[in-house]
């Protein structure tokens, strides 16, 4: 008769058991390190980009764009002779004059070394427009003394004036009217004698006879001095009866 009060022997563990554990643990083990690899790539692809250029912490992108300003700033410098403005300068250059006051002339020659640039140039920025100003030329005038007095052709009335002459040429014009006045005022009297009345009645009229009186004027000049320059006639007077 077998003895009750030996021990049991235990049954052996499952060997399909461990392996379902061995096999969990490294799903476990597999699924945390994905987890981990794919936070590190999101990481670097949502992290701001070393700006080389810099040395600050740029958006990606921003570092290209950047250089191209930079680039484009150098072009315009070396293009208008100018030295470019670096970024804060002018700010740097305001402290300095408001704390070089009380050192003596130190801050004015700072100011001024920073204002002269390389070697005189003067600094880039916005050009003022240039303004095309025309030349003015000067408008020198002679009037005739006394009046002028000729019958209409074809007509019992006659016509008086007094005229004035114009030019923006030099004072050598009207130098010439002088000297050949007699010559000039025979030919203002046959080209007001060659009028009718229907040549001077009339603000269109009296425009188209200084037109003719200007004419009749510079071909006397142009046959004395080989020059007109009798640029306008006036009526300072106009009468007819």
């Amino acid at each position: 008769m077998a003895d009750k009060s030996a021990p049991r022997a235990e049954p052996a563990p499952n060997k399909g058991a461990k392996l379902k554990i061995i096999l969990a643990a490294l799903g476990a083990v597999l699924a945390l390190s994905l987890s981990a690899a794919g936070g590190y790539f999101a990481h670097k692809l949502s992290a701001p980009e070393q700006d080389e250029f810099s040395g600050l912490i740029a958006p990606a992108g921003a570092r290209v764009e950047e250089h191209t300003e930079k680039a484009k700033a150098e072009d315009a410098a070396a293009e208008e002779d100018c030295t470019p403005l670096e970024t804060g300068k002018e700010d740097e250059k305001g402290e300095k004059g408001e704390h070089g006051g009380g050192h003596g002339g130190g801050g004015h020659g700072e100011a001024d070394k920073g204002e002269g640039g390389d070697h005189g140039k003067p600094p880039c920025g916005p050009k003022k427009k240039k303004i095309d100003v025309q030349p003015e030329f000067a408008t020198s005038y002679y009037e005739f003394p006394g009046p002028f007095t000729a019958n209409l052709r074809n007509s019992r009335h006659f016509v008086q004036v007094q005229i004035a002459v114009s030019t923006q040429y030099d004072d050598q014009v009207i130098a010439n009217v002088k000297s050949h006045e007699p010559a000039i005022r025979g030919a203002i009297i046959a080209t007001l004698s060659d009028c009718t009345d229907g040549d001077i009645i009339g603000v269109e009229a009296k425009t188209r006879l200084a037109d003719k009186l200007r004419d009749a004027i510079n071909v006397v000049l142009e046959k004395k001095t080989r020059f007109g320059g009798v640029e306008e006639v006036s009526f300072t007077s106009f009468v007819t009866q």
